[in-house]
């Protein structure tokens, strides 16, 4: 991909990423106010210990899970789409073919889909866990200090604890997204008639990691624009796409990086073939024969 190219890629799946994002944030918010709001109750009816004692069946990961689950998969619906016609693209040069593109298959969506919730249930828990953490840690302050019971309350629906779920909820909004709809992508790509190499498309822009001031102990994402992964398809950074839930923090947090592929060539330039793999047309094709036969 040229450099044009890859700002066209970023900027068309920004947009896409930013129109979740912006509805998720506010409901994401909306839990994270109502889990502090649970707790405020607790205090005024039965008093600061009794919420802290209380504190896991208060504060449920069921308040937020609902909402996560809906962006994840609202997420996937907007963005990969248009990968899936950029899968059909590159084949589509490898067979030197004009055929028209399709959308992608509504099982196909599914099934990428299904693995996402899969593998991102532990992702919930975690959430939930630093919201009694912090949660906890305001109740403990409060009882150091002394505070009332309406004080101790107070403390906990505070603007300060409001600002910090209203910031938060953005993060989360943001690093899910992030990360469900590249591992879509690396999924989509399991799909694929041709090897692929993964590539890093960074966002481009002056908030991008090391965009500024450049840090050897810090992650430099501004410098792995167009970045092909390596061996067993890992990147320069330990991941194996933007926002790879087994990177650390400063790797994956608030990440807003994209992952595209391109085809894999030979010696020749000629696209490499996986044995036995039928191209993402031809499972398109097998689709629209069963409708047609039906």
């Amino acid at each position: 991909m040229t450099s044009q190219e890859m700002t066209n890629y970023w900027r068309s799946n920004e947009r896409l990423r930013i129109a979740v994002e912006r509805r998720y944030t506010r409901e994401l918010r909306a839990a994270l106010k109502r889990q502090s709001k649970k707790v405020y109750d607790v205090i005024l009816a039965q008093g600061p210990d009794a919420a802290l004692l209380g504190l896991d069946m208060i504060v449920n990961q069921e308040d937020i899970r609902p909402t996560i689950q809906r962006m994840r998969i609202d997420g996937v619906k907007k963005v990969l789409p248009p990968y899936f016609r950029h899968l059909l693209r590159l084949e589509a040069e490898a067979e030197r073919s004009l055929k028209a593109f399709f959308e992608i298959p509504a099982e196909l969506l599914a099934e990428v889909i299904t693995y996402l919730q899969l593998t991102g249930a532990t992702r919930v828990t975690q959430i939930n866990e630093y919201t009694k953490e912090v949660i906890r840690n305001l109740l403990l302050s409060a009882k150091t200090e002394g505070l009332t019971i309406r004080e101790t309350a107070a403390k906990i629906m505070s603007g300060e604890n409001y600002s910090f779920a209203m910031w938060r909820a953005l993060r989360i909004a943001r690093t899910e997204l992030t990360k469900v709809t590249n591992a879509g992508k690396l999924k989509l790509n399991d799909k694929s008639r041709y090897e692929l190499v993964n590539i890093w498309v960074s966002a481009t822009d002056e908030r991008t990691r090391g965009f500024a001031k450049p840090k050897i102990d810090r992650p430099n994402h501004w410098a792995m624009r167009g970045e092909q992964a390596g061996e067993g398809g890992v990147f320069s950074n330990g991941l194996k796409f933007p926002g790879d839930p087994d990177g650390p923090a400063a790797e994956v947090v608030n990440c807003r990086c994209s992952l595209a592929s391109d085809l894999r060539r030979d010696a020749n330039g000629r696209a490499i073939v996986r044995p036995g793999q039928p191209s993402i047309r031809e499972l398109y094709n097998r689709r629209l024969n069963l409708i047609n036969a039906t």
